[in-house]
C-alpha cells in the first residue's frame, strides 16, 4: 500500500473548491532612508514611511495580500544590494514624530513578526505589530492577511541610521499585489508550503485537481528563514469530496485522524526546503487530500504555532 493509499482511511472535513480572482498589483516608489520606527530624532534624517490607504490597492480585512520588494538599494554607502522591507497594517493613517517607539498609533499584528534593533545611539525601534516583508539574502516577498480593522499598509526599512542611505539607481519599489483569499488559509507568517500537480511546486493557488497517474509534490519553506531550529511537521488528512473541513484549531484545517508525513527541527541553513512527492493510485475518484505544515515556535503571533495556507487537491 504506497503512502496516497495509507492517508485515505484518515478521512474527516474538506473545504468548499473555490475559483481564484484576477490579482490587482500596485507598483509604490520607496525611499531606503523611509521608516515608521523610531529614530535618533536629533541626529538623524528619516523620512516618513509610505502610508497607503487599503482601498487604493483594492484590499480590505480578510483577504491577502502578496507584498514584494523590487530592486535594491544602498546602506551607509556600502554595494546597491540591499532590499530590507518592513511594513505595518494599521486602523488608520496617524503617525507619530520620530522620537515615539509606538509612532503608528492604529498598528495592528500580522505578518513575519520581527525583532528590530536600536538604533545607532542605542535607542530601542521595536514595536510588536510589524512584520518583516523582504529581507537580504532571504526571500524578496511575503504572503500575509490583512487583520480586522485595518485600512491602512505602512511600507518603510530598518537600519540603526538611514540618513546615508541611498538608492543610485532608483529601482527601489513595493509591489502589492491583491491575491485571491484561500479557502482553507494559514497564519500567514514564516512558513510556507507549496504543491504541484505534475508540475514545479507554488505557494498559489492552494486548489488543485489530480488524476489517477498523476505526482503529487508538496514542499515546506520557510521563505524569510525565521524558523530554524523550531519544531515543524506536514500533516496530510484525506476526505470524501464533498465534505467540508472544519479547523481543529484556528488557521488549522486538520482533523483528529490526521497522518503526519514528516517532522523534525527545522534546520538553520539558508534557503531549507522539505519535499515530499507522492504517486496518485487509481480508484481514488471523488476524493480530496488536505496537506498543511506548521511549525512551533514562540515567534508565533499566537505565542504557540504557526501554520501554512491549506493546499487541497481534489482527486478525479
Amino acid at each position: 500500500m504506497n503512502t496516497l493509499q495509507r492517508l485515505f482511511p484518515c478521512v474527516t472535513a474538506l473545504a468548499t473548491f473555490l475559483s481564484p480572482a484576477a490579482a490587482q498589483s500596485t507598483t509604490i516608489p520607496l525611499d531606503p532612508r523611509a521608516t515608521f520606527l523610531l529614530y535618533d530624532y536629533s541626529y538623524d534624517s528619516a523620512m516618513p514611511p509610505v502610508i497607503l490607504p487599503l482601498s487604493t490597492l483594492g484590499a480590505a480585512p480578510g483577504q491577502w495580500l502578496r507584498i514584494q520588494s523590487s530592486g535594491a538599494f544602498s546602506m551607509g554607502g556600502q554595494v546597491d544590494t540591499q532590499h530590507r522591507l518592513l511594513a505595518v497594517f494599521s486602523s488608520s493613517n496617524a503617525l507619530q514624530p520620530g522620537y515615539f517607539t509606538q509612532r503608528v498609533l492604529g498598528a495592528l499584528p500580522a505578518g513575519p513578526a520581527l525583532t528590530t534593533g536600536p538604533t545607532y545611539w542605542a535607542e530601542p525601534t521595536d514595536i510588536p505589530q510589524d512584520f518583516l516583508a523582504s529581507l537580504t539574502g532571504h526571500a524578496d516577498y511575503v504572503l500575509v492577511p490583512v487583520p480586522a480593522g485595518a485600512t491602512h499598509l505602512f511600507l518603510g526599512t530598518f537600519d540603526s541610521h538611514y540618513a546615508d542611505n541611498s538608492d543610485p539607481n532608483g529601482d527601489w519599489t513595493a509591489v502589492v499585489t491583491v491575491v485571491p483569499t484561500p479557502p482553507l488559509p494559514g497564519t500567514g507568517e514564516n512558513i510556507e508550503l507549496r504543491v504541484g500537480v505534475d508540475a514545479p511546486a507554488a505557494a498559489l493557488p492552494s486548489q488543485h485537481t489530480a488524476t489517477a497517474g498523476s505526482t503529487i509534490t508538496v514542499e515546506t519553506r520557510c521563505p524569510l528563514d525565521r524558523i530554524g531550529g523550531s519544531l515543524w511537521l506536514l500533516v496530510g488528512d484525506v476526505l470524501p469530496a464533498s465534505s467540508p473541513v472544519v479547523a481543529a484549531l484556528p488557521s488549522v484545517w486538520m482533523s483528529s485522524t490526521f497522518v503526519v508525513i514528516d517532522v523534525g527541527v527545522w534546520p538553520t541553513t539558508v534557503g531549507s526546503a522539505a519535499t515530499f512527492s507522492l504517486g496518485v493510485p487509481a480508484g481514488l475518484q471523488g476524493n480530496a487530500v488536505v496537506f498543511q505544515s506548521a511549525a512551533f515556535t514562540p515567534q508565533a503571533r499566537n505565542g504557540s504555532y504557526q501554520a501554512t495556507i491549506a493546499h487541497r487537491v481534489l482527486l478525479q
